[in-house]
């Protein structure tokens, strides 16, 4: 039997990230649905960089990130605290509800945290 190389293995374990597997009579896999959400241009003409939700409201990219933020709980309608008009849920179903909401999120310590940048623009991907 072949060993599996460090490159394989890894491959595997990206790949298998990616899907989930359902089992049934025959194998189905689901590809998992990521939101990305895109606040809206400063007036310094600089993009902000956009947030990858994936389906169960985590912040994709923690690489970049670092757990601030690490998961969406919603919206909110002003760039203050308070409380939550759209909730993850509900964005998940209607994402272009978000635009020109605020996002709402939670860091790694748990603290929350209201974006101050409304979004701009909502993109489904497939991944």
């Amino acid at each position: 039997m072949e060993r599996w190389s460090g490159y394989r293995k890894k491959l595997l374990i990206i790949v298998l990230s990616y899907f989930q597997l359902f089992e049934g009579r025959d194998r189905i896999i689901k590809i998992m649905k990521t939101i990305t959400i895109q606040p809206k241009e400063q007036e310094d003409f600089k993009l902000p960089y956009p947030f990858h939700i994936s389906e169960d409201g985590s912040v994709g990219r923690q690489d970049f990130w670092k757990g601030k933020p690490q998961r969406l709980l919603g919206f909110n309608n002003k760039p203050e605290a308070g409380d939550i008009k759209l909730f993850g849920a509900e964005f998940r179903k209607n994402p272009k509800l978000a635009i020109g909401m605020y996002p709402v999120f939670k860091n790694k310590g748990g603290g929350w945290v209201t974006h101050t940048i409304p979004i701009e623009s909502v993109r489904v991907n497939k991944d």
